[in-house]
């Protein structure tokens, strides 16, 4: 169709639609010519039951996959509860996800809770509308992953159970969440063509206690840095995937300190390391003035204070 972005074919899809689902599919990419994504949200993990399907989860994700041939992965992960907490298994869903990814060579999406919403029937549907430092690390914790799109699920429906989004749903109008949103994305639209010509190499969490299935940081797993010191990041390496010249270690450092009803100066923390002097140059990106800059590599360590789920982003370069 033209001017379509994306095709939304399924909400969280059961084994028994894959068939038609793969027909779909195979029909979009043999005739449609616009560009535009088909987009399927799978189930988190948390929802999916082995006695639903008669199948693990990553028994039904891999059927997906090799039955549906989707271009993209995501998951409809709502990690945020209106009790204050974060759901435990979102790392774990992120890891199973990239890791598929990277495996089968598709696409890996972010899926972005930005609407509260509660189902009484339900103790595990009740979620808070996220904060600024919820948002910030939603989206940074997806792209720390190796994702490459994101996608905020905006509710705008008349049902009590469901709170406002990115608009009010009945005026239309932006609501706080939708300003705090266009902030994120003028900063991915400016990283947008090094991010999407990336692919995620390594991942890990700098944590004493590290989230299940999740991989605790140690000495020599992130190229061209070393003496990393700071609790609670993640730490991630890319590699430049459309160029096989270019030696640069691409560096996401998260801050995963995020709360409900918190601004991201309000979880402000540092975090530092030393760079090999193999790698010279080093460029960063300056969110002020929305750019990367490049500069000799400091001789001393380099020190980051990044608010509640804010990132940092690093180009270390051998020349």
């Amino acid at each position: 169709a033209d001017g379509a972005v994306a095709y939304s074919l399924k909400d969280e899809p059961v084994p028994s639609d894959y068939p038609a689902l793969g027909r779909a599919m195979a029909y979009i990419y043999a005739h449609d010519r616009s560009g535009a994504l088909p987009i399927i949200d799978f189930r988190p993990n948390w929802a999916v039951p082995y006695k639903r399907w008669r199948m693990t989860y990553e028994t039904a994700v891999e059927r997906f996959v090799e039955e549906v041939q989707p271009p993209v992965l995501l998951n409809c992960h709502y990690p945020l509860k209106r009790d204050g907490s974060t759901r435990p298994t979102f790392y774990a869903n992120i890891e199973f996800f990239r890791k598929l990814a990277l495996e089968k060579n598709i696409g890996l999406m972010g899926f972005i809770q930005v609407t509260a919403h509660t189902f009484k029937n339900s103790k595990e549907i009740d979620y808070r509308t996220p904060s600024e430092s919820d948002l910030n690390w939603l989206v940074n914790s997806y792209l720390a992953y190796g994702a490459q799109g994101l996608w905020y699920y905006n509710w705008r429906i008349k049902d009590a159970r469901f709170g406002e989004g990115l608009v009010e749903g009945g005026s239309g109008k932006p609501t706080a969440l939708y300003f705090m949103v266009q902030k994120v994305n003028a900063r991915l639209r400016v990283l947008s063509s090094t991010l999407l010509k990336l692919r995620s190499k390594t991942v890990c969490h700098t944590n004493s206690v590290v989230p299940v299935d999740t991989t605790r940081y140690a000495e020599g797993m992130i190229r061209g840095i070393h003496d990393l010191k700071g609790d609670d990041f993640i730490v991630s390496e890319f590699y430049n995937q459309d160029d096989a010249q270019d030696d640069a270690v691409y560096l996401m450092i998260v801050n995963k300190r995020h709360a409900a009803a918190k601004s991201s100066d309000a979880l402000k923390q540092t975090c530092s390391f030393a760079i090999y002097p193999d790698f010279p140059t080093v460029s960063y990106f300056n969110p002020k003035a929305a750019k990367f800059v490049t500069r000799p590599a400091p001789k001393r360590r380099v020190s980051l204070e990044l608010g509640g789920g804010e990132a940092a982003f690093f180009i270390l370069q051998k020349r």
